[in-house]
């Protein structure tokens, strides 16, 4: 048996993505739009350097 190759996305680097014009509920309320921002496991505010995608509108739920 042989291994397989691995994909591309298990050898790329690790992307930060900025998700913007997004509203987080955080269990209590629903936050005006605003930035989240994904940086493999952890998540943040800081936009520098992150890919961006406008979310719409989108409202993120904690899971």
């Amino acid at each position: 048996m042989t291994a397989a190759a691995p994909s591309e996305a298990d050898t790329s680097p690790r992307r930060r993505t900025a998700l913007t014009n997004v509203r987080v509920f955080d269990g209590r309320e629903l936050r005006a739009p605003d930035t989240v921002v994904i940086d493999g496991d952890r998540i943040g505010t800081d936009p520098s350097g992150a890919r961006e995608i406008d979310g719409g509108g989108a409202t993120l739920l904690p899971a």
